[in-house]
């Protein structure tokens, strides 16, 4: 894969693996074949290979100071924690994600090596735009009937690393609906309707990497603009206030809540409220996926008798 691609993986919390699953006498493959299961299982391996090479490295310098009495007790339990490691790494040949019996101390310590497959990864097969349109209305998440390569590429997952989900996807296909777009969105929304089977798998993608990061999204909108951001699941509403600004978090009053289920399905905000679905919510309120939030909180500096609320 090149030192150049591994330090740039070292940066990323999250990969999507992109395989190539269509075949062109004008396009050649580096390996001269085209075969995305090949593919997709030579990207693991080699981040796993790449670990086992970092481990031993952190493991023979711990070693060296284990037996030279250097470092103390903090040193010994570094060590025990990468041996367990390099235990799992040499006898399983898996990505560390996939362990299961991990402590607190070697999290620390995966954490602390960069090792590249404790990443979580998503798994995409590019393919022909024919095809893909045959996945996507067969139900890709399915174990429905599928070309070849996505049900080869799915088993080989299955067996070798105990992940199922292979996403399809087809740039030919993306690229025609950008063409499509660029005419307006009529156009765009002309095709959809006389292709109703068609669809772009562009947010389902977004969509396995948030979940593939543990994350979930909240909006807050204002008169002339709707923002979204990102907080972990489980994440407090004080702690989300504090992604827009510090001073959120620290002054955090309340926050008014409704999902965009619900707005969706009322279609205003004032029918929202009518129907009870508006909510007062305080720091102990743990913010949901799509929630629409309106943050209550106390100004840092303010004047005695002013009005100490102030909203976003």
């Amino acid at each position: 894969l090149g030192w150049s691609f591994l330090s740039q993986v070292e940066q990323c919390d999250s990969l999507i693996v992109v395989a190539r699953g269509w075949q062109s006498s004008a396009v050649t493959h580096l390996l001269g074949s085209v075969d995305p299961v090949r593919d997709l299982r030579l990207v693991v391996d080699e981040l796993v290979a790449k670990d086992l090479e970092t481990v031993r490295i952190a493991h023979q310098g711990l070693q060296k100071l284990v037996d030279g009495r250097q470092g103390g007790t903090q040193t010994v339990v570094e060590f025990r924690s990468v041996e367990r490691v390099l235990q799992y790494l040499t006898t399983e040949k898996r990505p560390i994600r996939l362990g299961d019996h991990w402590t607190d101390q070697d999290v620390a310590m995966i954490s602390k090596m960069r090792l590249h497959s404790a990443k979580e990864m998503v798994y995409v097969v590019n393919l022909p735009a024919r095809e893909y349109l045959n996945v996507i209305e067969q139900g890709y998440e399915s174990r429905l009937s599928q070309p070849n390569w996505m049900a080869r590429a799915r088993e080989m997952l299955s067996s070798t690393y105990g992940e199922t989900l292979v996403v399809p996807f087809s740039a030919d296909f993306e690229e025609k609906l950008c063409w499509i777009a660029a005419r307006g969105p009529e156009a765009l929304q002309g095709y959809f309707t006389a292709n109703p089977s068609h669809s772009s798998i562009r947010e389902d993608l977004i969509r396995y990497v948030f979940q593939s990061l543990n994350l979930i999204e909240f909006f807050t909108c204002g008169p002339e603009e709707v923002r979204s951001w990102t907080v972990p699941r489980g994440s407090l509403a004080p702690t989300a206030a504090g992604v827009i600004h510090a001073d959120f978090e620290a002054d955090f009053i309340s926050v008014e809540v409704e999902s965009f289920t619900d707005l969706h399905e009322l279609e205003s905000e004032e029918a929202v409220k009518r129907d009870g679905r508006l909510q007062q919510q305080g720091k102990k309120y743990i913010i949901q996926d799509g929630d629409i939030c309106f943050f209550k909180f106390r100004l840092p500096n303010y004047r005695p008798g002013a009005n100490l609320n102030n909203k976003v």
